[in-house]
C-alpha cells in the first residue's frame, strides 16, 4: 500500500491511498523464433512500427593512372531494425511471474552463454522480413528502467525494452529454384560444390582490372585474373583473347 502525505493551507497533514497505476492493455502481436540452434519461440507485443535500416552502399570511381577508371561497389552495411518491445502480465489475471520467464528469455537469444554463438531466428507480427522468410541475429536488447513495474511480491510484472535486429546472410546458399544435381548432392553431404571454371573473352577498353570490377566485384583482384593466366605483363592483352576467372 503507498500512502500520499501532502501539506494543506494551515500546514496540517492529510493522508491518502495513492491512486492505482492504470492497468495497460498486453496484446502480443509478435514473437522472434530461434531456428539455428532451434528454441522456443519469446512473444511479445511491438508497440508501435518498427524502424527499418536497408544498409547502404555506393559505386566508387578507382583512379588507375594511365588507364582508363573502373567503378567498385564499395561499403556495404547490414539490414537492420529497430522496436519497442513489451511484455506484461497486467491483464485479465494473467501469471505475472512469466513476465520474467519472457524477459529471460530474450536475453538468453540476445547474449547465449560462451563459447555459443548467437541464435539465428525469424520474427513474425509487424516487423520486416516476416512474410519473407528472412534470418535476424538479435543485435541488443536495452531495457526501459522507467517502465518497469513490480507486483506485490517483487517480481517484474511490466517491462518494456528496446530491440535491435540485424539481418542474417548465409554465404554460399544457393538462390536457384532447381540447383544442379551435384550442388543439391553436395549440399545432403555439407559440402560445398565446387564452382564451374568461366572464361571471359576481352572486348576492346578492357582492362585487367575493369574486368575484375565488373566480373569479380573488385577491381584490386586483377592479379588473381594474371596469376591464374601466366601474365607477367597486365598491358599485354588483347582483344578476342580468352582469359580464365577465378
Amino acid at each position: 500500500m503507498v500512502v500520499i502525505v501532502s501539506r494543506g493551507a494551515r500546514d496540517t497533514i492529510a493522508v491518502g491511498l495513492a491512486p492505482p497505476i492504470p492497468v495497460l492493455p498486453f496484446v502480443p502481436n509478435a514473437g522472434i523464433t530461434p531456428v539455428r540452434p532451434a528454441g522456443p519461440e519469446v512473444i511479445l507485443e511491438v508497440a508501435g512500427a518498427a524502424l527499418y535500416d536497408p544498409g547502404n552502399a555506393r559505386w566508387e570511381e578507382v583512379d588507375l593512372p594511365r588507364r582508363q577508371n573502373v567503378l567498385e561497389w564499395v561499403g556495404r552495411s547490414p539490414q537492420r531494425q529497430t522496436f519497442t518491445a513489451m511484455f506484461s502480465g497486467e491483464v485479465q489475471g494473467a501469471e505475472q511471474a512469466g513476465v520474467q520467464g519472457w524477459i529471460n528469455q530474450l536475453y538468453q537469444i540476445a547474449v547465449p552463454p560462451p563459447p555459443q554463438e548467437p541464435f539465428i531466428c525469424t520474427v513474425r507480427g509487424p516487423l520486416y522480413g516476416t512474410a519473407a522468410g528472412y534470418l535476424w541475429r538479435v543485435e541488443s536488447v536495452t531495457p526501459n528502467d522507467d517502465a518497469r513495474r513490480r507486483d506485490s511480491d517483487g517480481e517484474v510484472c511490466h517491462q518494456t525494452f528496446k530491440v535491435s535486429l540485424v539481418r542474417h546472410l548465409d554465404i554460399g546458399v544457393v538462390t536457384t529454384a532447381n540447383p544442379s544435381p551435384a550442388a543439391a548432392a553436395a549440399a545432403r553431404q555439407g559440402a560445398t560444390p565446387t564452382a564451374p571454371a568461366r572464361n571471359y573473352t576481352i572486348v576492346r577498353g578492357d582492362t585487367l582490372a575493369r574486368i575484375a570490377a565488373t566480373q569479380l566485384g573488385s577491381s584490386s583482384r586483377w592479379q588473381e585474373i594474371a596469376k591464374l593466366n601466366g601474365l607477367r605483363d597486365p598491358n599485354t592483352i588483347r582483344v578476342g583473347q580468352v582469359l580464365k576467372l577465378p
